[in-house]
């Protein structure tokens, strides 16, 4: 599973300020071609108002990467549409013209545990610049 974020949340979680996070995500599987921003932000219609992912601007973004062992704690987010709540489409999938990709939201915070991954990337070409992988025992670690 993945969740996409902006840099500068990162510090929040390495810090340990933040240790768990919600919201929309999605397969590795389903997402795992795109790569660079503007697929990111197509892909899973991160282009919501007052969205932090400026196409001009943004020099890098983040992705969380993580397991989730129970399918039970993802919701398909179906329901009725109203102006404020564009780019949702409440069919099960993104509103993306160009990528058809499942749409999940988290029934429950994501707590970090072993294993889980924050991953750095440059917009422009989607090379990874980053990584750290979390530990129980020691937080968060840089990964070469």
């Amino acid at each position: 599973m993945n969740k996409t974020i902006p840099t500068e949340f990162v510090e929040s979680y390495l810090s340990g300020e933040r240790n768990f996070f919600a919201g929309f995500v999605s397969v590795d599987e389903h997402s795992k071609s795109l790569t660079t921003l503007p697929e990111i932000v197509e892909g899973n219609r991160l282009d919501y108002p007052n969205t932090p992912f400026d196409l001009e601007k943004t020099k890098t973004y983040a992705k969380i990467s993580f397991f989730l062992d129970e399918a039970d704690k993802l919701d398909i987010p179906f329901g009725e549409l109203d102006n404020a709540s564009y780019p949702f489409t409440g069919r099960g999938f993104t509103g993306s013209k160009n990528i058809i990709l499942p749409e999940y939201k988290l029934m429950e915070e994501h707590v970090f545990k072993n294993g889980d991954m924050i991953s750095v990337f440059e917009s422009k070409t989607g090379k990874v610049m980053k990584q750290y992988g979390f530990t129980k025992d020691k937080g968060w670690i840089v990964l070469e």
